[in-house]
């Protein structure tokens, strides 16, 4: 029988933060928006962005829990993918706000930074997904 392995600290914390963090984003970004740039950009922005992390969130979640029903790879590899889930999309959200400020004309810097949450969704899946290991039966 495997051990199971623990839930590590950055695990831990997505998941206690849950969709505070994107909603928090969404409405910096709004407020930020409606000042500073184009009232109805800045709304549809934030609110597509905001939908588009819980469409991620949802959608990952589910492909997600195939291995809880039917133990498609072994529980280690399962355990080590999910951390590379939560890494990949960890670096996502950082090259996508370094893209961002960096690289984009002043008049595009604003929706793909707000845009950027998006991949916050396959993060929070993999922490809550997390010990959702196959069990036989």
């Amino acid at each position: 029988m495997e051990q199971l392995s623990i839930k590590s600290k950055y695990l831990v914390k997505t998941d206690n933060i849950g969709f505070l963090f994107p909603v928090v984003w969404s409405s910096i970004a709004l407020i930020w928006g409606v000042l500073f740039h184009e009232v109805s950009g800045a709304i549809f922005i934030s609110i597509i962005s905001l939908f588009f992390v819980w469409l991620t969130y949802k959608l990952t979640s589910f492909v997600l829990s195939f291995q809880q029903h039917s133990g498609i790879v072994s529980n280690g590899h399962y355990d080590q993918a999910i951390k590379l889930l939560w890494f990949v999309s960890a670096f996502g959200f950082l090259v996508s706000i370094a893209n961002a400020v960096l690289f984009q004309p002043e008049k595009h810097m604003y929706y793909q930074a707000v845009f950027s949450i998006v991949s916050f969704g396959f993060a929070l899946a993999s922490a809550r997904k997390w010990g959702c290991h196959y069990v036989a039966k």
